[in-house]
């Protein structure tokens, strides 16, 4: 930009002393500059200075002149012009008529969109604060709380304007370039919330809460640090982009008659500074003033840049290129150099009752580490879910995953809920837990998301188990005994299986050995998957092996045990922790017979046998298709889980 406007005054408030009225007749302006340079010969009460050095300090004078001489200078103006940069600077401006936008001049006023457009039918509405995007993309929000956004027409396409339908109750906006992500405040929620360009409209599933509580009635951001800033009226605060690091930076009082108007701030891109300044103007009843303060790692206490007697200033207040502007009433924007302090105002006189301004400067957008728009890497991926585990014991067990590594700029960080309850933020690959706080073996569901300042992941969703621990004993031991003749033992239901006579065996008929099944019920709590049983055994109160075992299952058969002996058992449980409690013993001298209580049952095309004491069914396959009525006067009897078939007599 290398143009300066120089206004000299519309007209004389008082005759200079001792001319009359004819002095005024044909009077022409000279505009001198520093470095002894001057126009002349101007007619009219405004010039534009052209082919100006490039941010470069001017001191401009003004005089009026005729045939009868020379006037006296005008007030000393200083100033200095824009630096040189790639993109124009462009103005966006919001009024009751709609929106347009002009040059930094004010000239070249184009109506970007009509009123009428977007509040056809409705009385009072009116643009309450604006963002935009690039060149062609603006983003408004109306005082109901409604967002609109504004596409510029290009080779191909019409200008397109479009109500984003998944935001409400809207009221501050603003943009973040390198996310790409729009950000509202929703004072009706106290929230502060985001989406990404695109998805806003889909669904509301896209849009994201911040982890802030806020009543904002502005917001501004600094994308490239990842900043995010904003006033409540009485209080300036900050946090990262996601909402991390909630802090306060300046507060008035609820009470103090002091009210924060706007804020902007100035991260030095274009000075090639780290200045991260933000600037606020504050408003009382006395006037007003000008705030700067760093709010970076170098934060300092905010100081005052100028005072004001104006009580009129509404904001917002925008920044751009060592400038500031502020609305001042309905007409009127007030322009002031950083440096200089001094002040001019801008006046659109096709406008009127501006509502909102805002700085439409591409320059502003920097992206570092000498990345670009197209490469710049700050969405980070999922989690893997088959890299989440759960490890470790004892007193502490610890929950791992696979670090994400797609981003080029920032940190990853996880945030991590377990059974939809918020547990940690971390920004490594693992966290660690008591045991204590879960049961051992309990099923648990762990939710991570790897997110970014300026982004989120979809949240990764698994269901583990925390680490076994010992069971407790099992349960309810009880033992069943039977003692088997010698001919049952080779006794079969002949009609279906066939015997082999080859190599008879003869026993006495009073001959019987005994059998035993010790069965028991799961632990209470097994504290994990139960890898299997140890049954220990007493014999005449000597712990033997010889009838010692190991079964994965709720039961253990014990064979030709001694009838004379006193036999005592205890079972142990065991996982992948180690071995529990064991049960109480249980005890018994076989001089009673005390089978597994079963029925036999038979329908017309199967037998089953019934285990009361298991209360389970277990069919019999006997290899025919339907059981002949003869069957019901047959005898059968149960014997170790065999059925032995007694001919009538």
């Amino acid at each position: 930009m290398r143009q300066c406007r120089s206004r000299g005054p519309s007209h004389f408030s008082a005759l200079a002393l001792c001319t009359g009225e004819g002095a005024w007749i044909n009077w022409k302006y000279q505009i001198r500059l520093s470095e002894n340079t001057s126009v002349s010969n101007i007619n009219e009460t405004q010039y534009v200075l052209r082919n100006l050095r490039p941010s470069s300090a001017y001191e401009i004078q003004i005089l009026a002149y005729s045939s009868s001489g020379r006037g006296p200078l005008s007030v000393l103006l200083r100033g200095k012009t824009l630096r040189e940069t790639a993109f124009n600077i462009s103005l966006l401006w919001a009024s009751q008529m709609g929106l347009y936008s002009t040059d930094t001049l004010g000239e070249n006023v184009q109506q970007l969109v009509s009123a009428q457009q977007f509040i056809p039918n409705v009385q009072g509405l009116m643009i309450s604060s604006l963002a935009w995007h690039d060149h062609a993309s603006v983003y408004f929000a109306l005082t109901n709380g409604t967002i609109f956004h504004y596409v510029a027409e290009n080779q191909t396409t019409n200008p397109k304007l479009t109500q984003i339908r998944s935001i409400s109750y809207a009221h501050s906006i603003a943009f973040d370039y390198i996310g790409q992500k729009l950000y509202w405040s929703n004072p009706k929620r106290q929230a502060i919330l985001r989406c990404s360009i695109g998805l806003c409209d889909e669904s509301r599933e896209n849009v994201e809460l911040l982890q802030v509580v806020t009543i904002a009635r502005e917001i501004a951001i600094d994308s490239e640090n990842a900043f995010l800033l904003w006033s409540t009226g009485h209080s300036l605060e900050i946090s990262r982009l996601n909402g991390y690091n909630h802090s306060v930076l300046y507060q008035t009082g609820l009470f103090s008659g002091v009210q924060i108007m706007g804020l902007t701030v100035d991260t030095g891109v274009l000075s090639g500074l780290d200045k991260s300044k933000v600037y606020f103007i504050t408003r009382s009843s006395t006037g007003s003033k000008l705030w700067e303060m760093r709010y970076t790692e170098n934060q300092q206490a905010p100081k005052i840049v100028a005072n004001f007697n104006e009580v009129s200033i509404t904001g917002p207040i925008r920044y751009f290129n060592d400038r500031l502007m502020w609305l001042q009433g309905s007409a009127e924007v007030v322009l002031m150099d950083v440096n200089t302090r001094t002040r001019s105002s801008l006046n659109v006189d096709t406008l009127s009752n501006i509502t909102n301004i805002h700085v439409r400067d591409q320059n502003l957008q920097k992206y570092p580490r000498g990345l670009t728009k197209e490469n710049i890497q700050v969405v980070p991926n999922s989690v893997p879910n088959w890299s989440i585990e759960i490890i470790g014991g004892g007193e502490n067990f610890s929950i791992v995953w696979q670090p994400v590594s797609n981003i080029n700029i920032g940190k990853v960080y996880y945030e991590v809920f377990v059974n939809n309850t918020f547990l940690k933020i971390t920004e490594y690959g693992n966290i660690s837990l008591p045991t204590s706080r879960f049961p051992p073996y309990s099923e648990i569901e762990l939710v991570i998301t790897s997110v970014t300042f300026w982004a989120s992941s979809k949240p990764t969703v698994v269901r583990l188990y925390t680490p076994s621990s010992k069971p407790s004993e099992p349960k309810n031991p009880r033992i069943y005994v039977e003692k088997l003749s010698q001919i049952y033992q080779h006794t079969l239901l002949k009609e279906h299986v066939a015997v082999n006579e080859s190599n008879p065996k003869k026993f006495h008929r009073d001959s019987y050995y005994i059998k035993a099944e010790l069965r028991w019920d799961s632990p209470s709590y097994p504290n994990g998957k139960i890898l299997g049983y140890v049954i220990d055994c007493w014999k005449n109160s000597v712990k033997t092996g010889t009838c010692t075992g190991n079964s994965r299952e709720l039961s253990w058969q014990i064979q030709n045990l001694e009838p004379n002996s006193t036999y005592e058992f205890a079972i142990q449980a065991y996982t992948k922790a180690g071995f529990g409690n064991s049960s109480n013993k249980i005890t018994t001298n076989f001089q009673l017979e005390n089978p597994v209580p079963m029925l036999l049952l038979a329908t017309s095309d199967r037998l089953e046998i019934f285990d009361i004491d298991r209360n389970s069914v277990q069919p019999i396959h006997l290899g025919v298709r339907s059981i002949p009525a003869i069957v019901s006067t047959r005898q059968y009897e149960i014997r170790s889980q065999n059925i032995i078939h007694h001919s009538p007599p």
